[in-house]
């Protein structure tokens, strides 16, 4: 298999609207059942996060392939980043794929050479995507977890759910990010060790927000009302003519320690779908990570079942270490 006659050059925000191109070529031929907005190309470069990209060009000019490496700025234990990119539906089967993948995991490990922990890349992979996957599998990359897609109508009826006296579930207001992100910053530092997460990245990372379908749960005990959990929307519109319908999607749930004994969550989920379904949205969609290397990998997908989610499609997450 011979490369296709193509120069690789660096990209940055500049390149963004022909990245955006290229990606609407690739996803139109593809039809996943999601679509890539501008916005989103954009916040590729966001200057929150340390980012590699670069492009391969025909002789013509045009943009032929992309490749994109972005490293989280909240390191722990350890450090995963994120490979990412395609290859137009015309130059497939050239070689241009293997070529970026190969070029992303060098600009990865140069991005972690200052970093005394454990590195890898990891590649979001859909399962239809059989192609993709085996090409990650001859390079060295192998399943760590997947991410199960869950979908429920909302026509049907939602749940009522109790909550204990004095704590209440209120609408997410400006008012409220500040207190969500330092619960954010303190639930994750807690169960994963995660550095906190600062105001702009917290900011690019929730640019589809959707205040009105989001909720926090407030415990008015005592003389100080407390934050004992909060559960995010966001509204990804982009999507909804691909897909064929219209969803609003469960982004992030969590609870401070103290309060995970009082099942808030199903008071939240309520809160949440119900909003969803005031705006005339007809489904709610939720992602639950899959650990294979648990007893019972898909046994977390019960909790939402229960709310009448049902299984959709599953996205691989392919990881090969950088130490290799």
């Amino acid at each position: 298999m011979e490369l296709a006659p193509v120069t690789w050059e660096p990209l940055g925000p500049e390149n963004a609207k022909e990245i955006w191109a290229l990606i609407d070529e690739i996803e139109s031929t593809d039809e996943p059942a999601y679509r890539t907005a501008y916005s989103e190309v954009r916040s590729y470069f966001d200057p929150a996060f340390a980012w590699s990209a670069s492009g391969a060009r025909t002789p013509s000019g045009e943009l032929a392939a992309f490749g994109l490496t972005r490293m989280p700025s909240r390191i722990s234990d350890e450090v995963e980043l994120v490979v990412s990119g395609g290859v137009h539906p015309l130059y497939r089967g050239q070689g241009l794929g293997r070529y970026m993948v190969t070029a992303q995991m060098e600009a990865a490990r140069e991005m972690v050479k200052d970093f005394h922990v454990p590195a890898s890349a990891c590649m979001h992979v859909d399962s239809n995507r059989v192609d993709l996957r085996e090409l990650l599998e001859a390079l060295g990359f192998t399943q760590e977890r997947s991410y199960v897609q869950m979908r429920r109508h909302l026509t049907s009826s939602i749940p009522v759910a109790q909550l204990p006296g004095a704590i209440e579930i209120e609408p997410l207001s400006e008012d409220s990010d500040e207190d969500v992100r330092r619960a954010h910053n303190e639930i994750f530092y807690e169960m994963a060790r995660l550095d906190p997460v600062g105001s702009d990245q917290w900011a690019a990372d929730r640019q589809f927000l959707s205040r009105e379908w989001s909720c926090i749960a407030v415990d008015k005990r005592g003389d100080r009302p407390r934050l004992a959990g909060y559960l995010l929307c966001a509204k990804f519109e982009q999507d909804w003519n691909a897909s064929g319908w219209r969803e609003g999607y469960i982004d992030e749930v969590a609870l401070h320690e103290e309060w995970r004994s009082f099942d808030l969550v199903p008071a939240m989920m309520a809160t949440s779908m119900n909003a969803i379904l005031a705006s005339g949205i007809e489904y709610a969609g939720i992602d639950v990570t899959i650990d294979p290397r648990e007893e019972d990998p898909y046994a977390r997908m019960g909790v939402y079942e229960k709310f009448g989610f049902e299984r959709t499609l599953e996205t691989y997450v392919m990881t090969r270490s950088l130490e290799d």
